[in-house]
């Protein structure tokens, strides 16, 4: 197997995440986390100072089912990486979308069931 199979994909040295040791206390929930606090959304260990930050050229709304732990949600990573474009938001505690909010631009969303069964792009 080809040591890199994506020559032209450019990927950031990962060894600062060996700056975490150990599992620190969040600052702001004060329960036990080791790169990030998936309950506050934030990083820890002092990762905020060196973790990317990423400007999307679009909003991002994740809606989480209610069941779904955060613990195991990616939607954390994105909402980490780009947190000016991405809210997540869990059911039924979303905001309303109707015609007029979006009348004037393009929207689509992506529906992906649990079981990632359903999926489609909805204009």
């Amino acid at each position: 197997m080809d040591e890199n199979p994506f020559p032209d994909l450019f990927t950031h040295d990962v060894s600062i995440m060996d700056m975490a040791k150990q599992r620190v206390t969040c600052p702001d929930c004060g329960r036990k986390r080791m790169y990030f606090c998936y309950s506050c959304r934030m990083y820890v260990n002092n990762l905020q100072t060196v973790m990317p930050k990423v400007e999307l050229p679009v909003q991002v709304h994740i809606i989480k089912h209610t069941k779904e732990l955060d613990s195991k949600s990616t939607a954390v990573h994105a909402a980490l990486l780009a947190p000016t474009h991405c809210h997540i938001y869990s059911y039924p505690d979303i905001p309303e979308y109707n015609s007029t909010s979006v009348s004037k631009r393009l929207f689509k969303f992506l529906l992906i069931d649990s079981n990632f069964r359903l999926s489609r792009i909805k204009n």
